[in-house]
């Protein structure tokens, strides 16, 4: 097993008994850790903080990096980061995104999401010129990038 495998399997642990969930992890140069949860209630800052240091301590005391030479990061994957779990999506629902395909031809979407399976994403997509709402189901395998809009 690998730093950063050893790293998230303690990370898991962690996150067992909460509602927060791994989105991604990295490894990059320099000794440099960067993990990406999210959480169904939302992934608060006191959460990342807690969560980095445990995993900073766990790191020193596994005595890889004697001089202390590396980093770990832990944070959200932030607002304009594009959706790619299923759980993203349905902690999402009623939310306005913007789908964008793989097929470059296909015109981009933006409506709220309705509804989510393992297979396919239902948006309501509102016409402000005629003012209608129609329903779209979307197959999951065509998305591109999903990613929530911000409403003000």
């Amino acid at each position: 097993m690998n730093h950063l495998e050893a790293i998230q399997e303690r990370l898991s642990q962690l996150m067992e008994g909460t509602d927060c969930f791994l989105i991604d992890s990295k490894e990059l140069p320099s000794n440099v850790y960067k993990f990406f949860i999210d959480a169904d209630s939302g992934f608060n800052l006191k959460t990342c903080v807690s969560f980095n240091r445990q995993l900073r301590k766990y790191t020193e005391d596994a005595a890889w990096y004697p001089d202390g030479n590396f980093s770990i990061e832990v944070s959200s994957p932030g607002v304009d980061a594009p959706l790619t779990l299923d759980r993203q999506f349905v902690k999402n629902i009623g939310r306005l995104v913007e789908i964008t395909f793989e097929d470059k031809e296909t015109k981009a979407l933006e409506g709220r999401i309705k509804a989510v399976t393992p297979e396919t994403l239902t948006l309501e997509i509102t016409d402000k010129k005629k003012k209608t709402t129609t329903l779209t189901e979307v197959d999951r395998t065509l998305i591109k990038t999903a990613i929530i809009q911000i409403e003000f």
